[in-house]
């Protein structure tokens, strides 16, 4: 009962604070009564978020991964690669896409 409260305090305390951005959370089976897995969050900005499960992987020795923004984006950057490392864990991520109508989305990973 006593790690049931403590992760309803926690959400309530997040629910709870005036959020201007992305959140999400993730509680795993060991820490709940049952040993269900509570997964949530939110966004306050216009857009459209989904859960995605990225699946284990591994990677090709010299294989690198491309970061960064071009100069068309609102705020104009540089498009960057750095390495990948050989093996990636399965993890989950809150995917969202600031997509108002037009131009065509702009996927983000968050």
């Amino acid at each position: 009962m006593t790690r049931y409260t403590t992760i309803l305090n926690t959400i309530n305390a997040l629910c709870s604070v005036s959020a201007t951005a992305s959140y999400s959370f993730y509680v795993g089976s060991n820490l709940t009564a049952s040993g269900a897995v509570l997964v949530g969050g939110t966004g306050e900005e216009v857009s459209s978020h989904w859960l995605k499960i990225y699946p284990a992987a591994d990677h090709a020795l010299n294989e690198t991964v491309t970061v960064g923004v071009t100069s068309a984006a609102v705020v104009p950057g540089k498009l960057t690669n750095i390495p990948q490392v050989q093996h990636t864990f399965r993890y989950i991520s809150m995917d969202y896409s600031d997509y108002l109508g037009f131009p065509p989305p702009s996927r983000m990973a968050g």
